[in-house]
């Protein structure tokens, strides 16, 4: 969760990095509970930014 945090910061996701340090929170106290739908939430924001990034680049490519 860490290094997808700061990858996504660095990228400009804004929800991603959020949901992370969230997630990285309540895993390192060891509450795996609370962590599970932080988890479905981090794979579900992290599909939203790969279609963004990939809908950005395709644009740059078209545009060329």
């Amino acid at each position: 969760a860490h290094q997808l945090k700061g990858s996504a910061a660095n990228l400009g996701a804004r929800h991603l990095p959020t949901v992370c340090a969230e997630l990285e929170q309540v895993a390192g106290a060891g509450d795996l509970v609370a962590a599970a739908p932080l988890v479905a939430e981090a794979q579900r924001e992290y599909g939203r930014v790969h279609a963004a990034l990939a809908a950005a680049t395709l644009g740059a490519f078209a545009a060329r």
